[in-house]
């Protein structure tokens, strides 16, 4: 499968920190896969992890955000990420 990344603009609007390494610099980037169909997903500029795909960049969004809420997690990024 070939990919090509289309880097989108900073992201105004406000989500989570990132849940491998709670930085806070995220990018929102879309990928064109065979058939020419485009999904979007947040990307961690610090640890590159990418989020969940979306057919929308709404969506990709809302499922950046959608994570389950985890106390020992919440309690490690308060510690790396005061």
């Amino acid at each position: 499968m070939s990919i090509i990344e289309i880097q989108g603009p900073k992201l105004e609007f406000e989500l989570f920190p990132c849940p491998f390494c709670g930085a806070t610099n995220q990018e929102l980037r879309g990928a064109l896969y065979k058939f020419e169909k485009v999904y979007h997903a947040i990307y961690c500029s610090s640890c590159g992890t990418y989020g969940p795909l979306s057919e929308t960049e709404s969506g990709a969004i809302e499922k950046w955000n959608a994570r389950p809420e985890n106390a020992e997690l919440a309690a490690w990024l308060k510690k790396v990420n005061p």
